[in-house]
């Protein structure tokens, strides 16, 4: 994985969701997709994503993903119907498909933040701004990093395992908060 996501990018493979309700005009429904939908871009923002790929069950499923962009990669039922005798459509699966190169950077759609990930910048170094910080914010930022690269080097060492100390600089931010 480690060196997809530092090469070409990843395919990520979404598996059914189990719903309780597969409604998609109940409001129920839309808050429980909308909800899933903040989480999928909170834990896959950062990612260097090259496709996605999704399994829905039932046209209805299947009109949703193509309104957000997807586009249909297989039609089971239609594939193989002998397979599906009896089975009623609302359970038909569809395999989408959503490629980054279809998605235009700075797109209003959410998943054009998920392929086109802005670059970290707070990765221990000071903020870049067009005034230079003043002695206060030097000495602030001096200590944290330490304190941080102190606590990293605690809990990646044998005997800093399990430990749940926190660098001086993490447990003055919870506190004050």
């Amino acid at each position: 994985m480690h060196a997809a996501h530092g090469g070409s990018g990843l395919n990520v493979v979404v598996l059914h969701f189990g719903l309780r309700n597969h409604d998609l005009a109940d409001s129920r429904t839309i808050q429980a997709l909308q909800t899933g939908s903040a989480a999928f871009y909170f834990f896959h923002a950062g990612l260097r994503i090259k496709a996605f790929l999704n399994e829905v069950y039932g046209t209805q499923a299947a009109r949703y993903m193509e309104n957000g962009g997807f586009r249909m990669a297989h039609d089971f039922q239609r594939d193989h119907p002998e397979r599906f005798a009896g089975v009623p459509p609302e359970e038909f699966p569809y395999l989408f498909i959503l490629r980054k190169e279809w998605m235009q950077p700075g797109a209003i759609d959410p998943l054009s933040h998920v392929f086109h990930a802005l670059t970290s910048k707070l990765r221990g170094s000071p903020p870049k701004s067009k005034t230079p910080m003043n002695e206060t914010e030097i000495c602030v930022h001096r200590r944290e990093s330490a304190a941080n690269n102190d606590y990293s080097a605690r809990v990646s060492s044998p005997a800093g395992v399990g430990s749940s100390e926190r660098p001086p600089a993490y447990s003055a931010r919870v506190s004050s908060s």
